[in-house]
């Protein structure tokens, strides 16, 4: 093989080489945290204050946020559901369940709820049974998480939801 040829191929053999391990790829895991205020509150008596959303009456208050569920980051790809807050009241514990309503009829469903283990419990990230609830077969369904945040007991003591986590591959 000639001199010039045998650089020539060695050329662009080190630039395919240079290329193919310089492109970009989209990553294969996500991950979103989103504030409570992105939410919306049902019953109760929200208030913001602490840095989060906050049960200031007398009934349990009903939080509903948005599942992410997007192209690259699909609602069934979901391996981590976190809801963070304060448990602040000994009147009741804050229940969370992950939940679709369907694309196509009226009606929807919710997965199986967790509660903060006893209330005033204080700090908690409680962690929602992700497996199967959210899939292929409920794709085209709205996926969203029911927050319950007990009411306000006495004239200080309420809970907060400070934030939701979704992760997913």
């Amino acid at each position: 093989m000639k001199p010039t040829l045998k650089y020539l191929m060695l050329f662009v053999t080190s630039g395919i080489v240079c290329l193919s391990t310089s492109i970009a790829t989209t990553a294969a895991a996500w991950e979103t945290r989103t504030h409570p205020s992105a939410c919306m509150t049902l019953g109760g008596a929200p208030i913001d204050l602490a840095f989060g959303i906050q049960n200031d009456g007398a009934a349990p208050m009903v939080v509903l946020c948005a599942a992410r569920d997007e192209t690259g980051a699909a609602k069934q790809t979901t391996t981590a559901l976190n809801i963070h807050g304060y448990d602040d009241t000994t009147v009741g514990s804050v229940i969370v369940a992950q939940c679709r309503s369907l694309a196509f009829a009226t009606g929807g469903a919710c997965g199986a709820g967790v509660s903060t283990s006893s209330p005033g419990l204080g700090n908690f990230a409680l962690s929602v049974p992700v497996a199967g609830f959210w899939n292929a077969n409920t794709a085209t369904d709205f996926g969203y998480v029911f927050i319950s945040v007990p009411a306000k007991q006495g004239s200080a003591f309420r809970s907060i939801v400070r934030g939701v986590y979704q992760a997913g591959t």
